[in-house]
């Protein structure tokens, strides 16, 4: 049976707000539409850039599982988590 990405609930999701800073070495900073930053981690960096609106979730886990060399469950599980902790600030939002 093949695995339709699940888009936490069945929405596609599109990233909300603006990369602020991402100087090499530094910390990521992402801005929400109310216009408040928030620093994230590199993981959830790449988690939100990819949400187009577009790319499933599970894709998104089948780029990480190859980019971190991990398995694709594990990966599954940071994209759930990162997903969640951008839904908690407004970061992420479901498509109509």
């Amino acid at each position: 049976m093949a695995n339709e990405g699940s888009h936490l609930g069945g929405n596609m999701l599109t990233k909300v707000g603006k990369l602020k800073t991402a100087e090499e070495n530094g910390p990521i900073i992402l801005e929400n539409a109310e216009g408040k930053n928030y620093e994230v981690n590199s993981v959830i960096a790449f988690v939100w850039g990819k949400l187009d609106g577009a790319t499933t979730d599970d894709k998104i886990s089948e780029e990480l599982s190859t980019i971190a060399q991990i398995e694709n469950k594990e990966a599954q599980n940071v994209v759930t988590e990162a997903i969640k902790a951008l839904q908690d600030v407004e970061l992420v939002e479901a498509q109509a």
